[in-house]
């Protein structure tokens, strides 16, 4: 790793000298993200400690948002999740991928007790007739969580533009099912930043 800056380093000095509630301090870091991002009121943003940590717990945050009765009051959410453990007898929570992206992630979302189902692969990337057929396809005690795109490659060697993924997604069956983007910053191109706050609002939460 590179050197820090030093006043990196006296921030940790002074942090080392009192107790932090770190729920807290991660959720007033995330507002700070959005705020300097300039992000609309209803966004925030999440710091981590790395793509595998943020992916874990953004899948987790989806399989929270289609069946909130995982989470109980009492207690975190057992990770993973298992299907003896869930009281509507849902046999698999799922979560779409695109196969032609970076799949080095996929064992750690996996992690979490979701499937991956991959769609394509490096010589058949997957269209947007493919994604609108899996999107539109219900299977019996299997729910949907959540789609993941790696932002750096769309619309690369045919693969999914930014536009269409969001218009095959606000067109389906399952209009509101959130999107994990790894590698969002390069949603941008010509749009900039505002293209992943579009992205991200209201039916397109990640």
């Amino acid at each position: 790793g590179s050197k820090m800056h030093p006043a990196a380093v006296d921030a940790g000095v002074i942090a080392s000298q009192h107790f932090v509630n770190l729920t807290e301090f991660i959720q007033r870091a995330g507002a700070e993200i959005a705020r300097l991002a300039k992000c609309p009121d209803t966004h925030t943003g999440f710091p981590s400690n790395g793509a595998a940590t943020s992916l874990a717990l953004s899948a987790c945050a989806c399989m929270q948002l289609a069946c909130p009765y995982i989470t109980p009051k009492d207690g975190p959410c057992p990770m993973p999740w298992k299907p003896a453990r869930d009281p509507k007898g849902v046999k698999e929570l799922r979560i779409i991928a695109d196969g032609s992206s970076d799949v080095r992630w996929m064992s750690v979302i996996e992690m979490t007790g979701v499937t991956i189902k991959l769609i394509g692969d490096l010589q058949n990337v997957m269209t947007a007739q493919q994604l609108a057929d899996e999107l539109n396809t219900q299977e019996e005690g299997v729910v949907v969580v959540g789609l993941f795109i790696f932002a750096a490659e769309l619309g690369c060697r045919g693969r999914l533009t930014y536009d269409t993924v969001q218009e095959v997604v606000k067109s389906s069956k399952r209009p509101k099912l959130p999107v994990i983007v790894d590698a969002a910053a390069m949603l941008g191109g010509e749009r900039g930043p505002t293209a992943l706050w579009e992205f991200t609002n209201h039916k397109y939460p990640a």
